[in-house]
């Protein structure tokens, strides 16, 4: 009797697994949860389904990850153009399918705008079909020549990392915010930009040389930073400044050090 009630029982379809999850998350789940996921994982991910695949290759979405994970770099760009023209000028590059627009100089003559662009206004006027590329030469920027290794950072006191970490950071920066800027074309952005990062450079040299070994020549050949008078006194100036405030340093670390021997 109950083998014949189990055979009038209703059969439950079996449903893919994979079609299952591609039904409940849609193109407009994969939007939203994308930004909250490395490249790896949505490598991973474009893997599973097709449709999948599609919309995370979409030229939009790449557009949406860059504004999500790469803020600070577009802050930068932004800062490095206090007339807005970088956006104007990539625009009309963007809609003319990108043989035309700012001509590499991105000249602010006849600009409406009043103020830096938005992130947002910067990463839509990126040519079309290039965001995931630039996603890819953002994320693979480095501070190199400009690495500590472990033991290398025992030779800095702590102020000193504390300004080596903050000067990395911000030469990484500038460097994905130049990447931006070669993509639009704006050869002007992107020699102020390097401008920019002098300071940084020399600030992260002359830190190296605190550590000795010498190699300031070749670190800022490696840098793409020329040597020349005003570099040369920069840097001594820097290494001055550097040595007076180790020497005050180690001073109070002398001073804390006998007043603990005098209170025992």
């Amino acid at each position: 009797g109950t083998d014949r009630l189990a055979g009038l029982q209703p059969r439950v379809p079996q449903v893919d697994a994979c079609q299952a999850m591609v039904a409940f998350l849609g193109s407009v789940e994969v939007v939203a949860i994308a930004p909250f996921c490395r490249d790896c994982d949505l490598a991973v991910w474009a893997g599973t389904h097709r449709a999948v695949s599609e919309t995370l290759a979409a030229d939009a979405m790449w557009r949406q990850l860059l504004l999500a994970h790469f803020g600070p770099a577009l802050g930068c760009l932004s800062q490095s153009d206090p007339g807005g023209s970088l956006a104007l000028a990539g625009g009309s590059r963007s809609s003319s399918g990108g043989s035309s627009g700012c001509g590499g100089s991105c000249s602010s003559s006849g600009s409406t705008s009043e103020g830096p662009p938005t992130q947002e206004a910067i990463v839509a006027s990126l040519p079309w079909g290039t965001a995931r590329k630039v996603y890819g030469l953002m994320q693979k920027t480095s501070s190199s020549p400009f690495k500590l290794e472990p033991r290398a950072r025992l030779l800095l006191e702590i102020h000193e990392l504390r300004e080596w970490d903050k000067h990395q950071q911000r030469l990484v920066l500038l460097r994905q915010a130049v990447h931006i800027a070669a993509a639009m074309g704006c050869k002007q952005a992107v020699e102020q930009l390097r401008l920019t990062m002098a300071p940084a450079t020399l600030e992260l040299v002359s830190l190296q040389a605190m550590m000795g070994g010498g190699g300031a020549l070749q670190l800022l050949a490696q840098s793409e930073l020329e040597w020349g008078p005003s570099v040369d006194t920069k840097l001594r100036e820097l290494m001055e400044k550097r040595l007076q405030r180790r020497r005050l340093w180690w001073q109070r670390q002398r001073e804390y050090l006998m007043q603990d021997l005098g209170w025992h």
